[in-house]
């Protein structure tokens, strides 16, 4: 994992950790429009809430999950074969972070 961030409803950052060389602030705002966007198309297809999302880019992995009503975790990962064990430590993690939010 090279970024984890937790991310408020409106974008903007809580929280982040990792070595990746880029702007935490900006990657916050940009995944939280992401994820309200396709959190309205989920909405107009009769899907209900977004509770997260994988994006794979050639240098690796995006995830985005939903932690309560109000924050978002997105983790950033170099190597895909990881993703498994990642998603598994996300959804392990997610009932004490929503209760520090």
């Amino acid at each position: 994992v090279s970024l984890a961030a937790l991310v408020d409803g409106d974008g903007f950052l809580i929280e982040s950790t990792g070595d990746r060389p880029i702007n935490d602030e900006l990657a916050a705002a940009m995944a939280a429009c992401l994820a309200e966007s396709s959190g309205g198309l989920a909405r107009e297809l009769g899907q209900g809430a977004l509770h997260g999302m994988i994006l794979e880019y050639a240098g690796g992995v995006v995830v985005l999950q939903a932690t309560g009503a109000s924050a978002m975790l997105v983790v950033v990962i170099s190597d895909p074969t990881v993703l498994g064990k990642v998603r598994y430590y996300i959804k392990r993690t997610l009932p004490d972070l929503a209760r520090v939010i």
